[in-house]
């Protein structure tokens, strides 16, 4: 898995991600894995934390629990993701996730 994403008539660039899980062992082996493989990599330990992070840092990847303990959820995340960060690809993931009819991996538009 490569880190650099070519984009056309412009340098590579490294590719940030944003991991959003209330589970504090499962956010740092995700985030470890996601590093040694030479990925930046914010953490956010609730929405309101993954929120902030998005309004105020770029990341290019989203991977947000869909359940979390905290007021509101993965998909208050994948909402805010969708309305105010056009690009940005969104992974929805949960131990506890029901069926979905949907992919649960996106690229907002």
């Amino acid at each position: 898995m490569s880190s650099v994403i070519p984009m056309p008539d412009a340098p590579a660039r490294t590719v940030t991600v944003l991991v959003a899980e209330d589970e504090v062992l499962l956010r740092l082996m995700v985030a470890d894995v996601l590093r040694e493989q030479g990925f930046p990599v914010f953490e956010a330990a609730d929405p309101d934390e993954a929120i902030s992070i998005l309004r105020t840092m770029p990341v290019d990847v989203v991977i947000t629990d869909l359940h979390m303990r905290a007021v509101g959820d993965g998909m208050q995340v994948a909402k805010h993701v969708r309305d105010y960060c056009p690009g940005v690809w969104l992974l929805l993931a949960s131990a506890h996730a029901p069926r979905l009819k949907a992919p649960l991996l996106m690229r907002s538009s």
